[in-house]
């Protein structure tokens, strides 16, 4: 195998180091644009209105081991009733 040349090294190193600083630069970058944004103010957002959800006496059990599962009737996607809860609302 013939021994590489000085320039072809020289050449290696040259985009080695460019590509490690392309990647600090974007690593920068990123950074600075993620420092940049706004963040909402809470004080000026209002409180989130959940629908009212019900709940049931529903218990699974597995492996000996019972596990209460109240709202299982949101499991049902095609039920009228979890339609009308997924499309809530408020104030509408």
């Amino acid at each position: 195998m013939p021994k590489p040349s000085n320039s072809l090294l020289r050449c290696a190193l040259l985009l080695t180091c460019r590509s490690a600083a392309l990647k600090h630069i974007t690593y920068l970058a990123a950074g600075l644009l993620i420092a940049s944004c706004e963040q909402p103010n809470i004080e000026d957002q209002s409180p989130l209105d959940y629908p009212k959800t019900r709940t049931t006496d529903h218990v699974d059990t597995y492996f000996d081991k019972t596990v209460a599962d109240p709202y299982r009737w949101l499991e049902d996607d095609r039920s009228e009733e979890t339609g009308q809860w997924v499309f809530f609302k408020p104030g509408w």
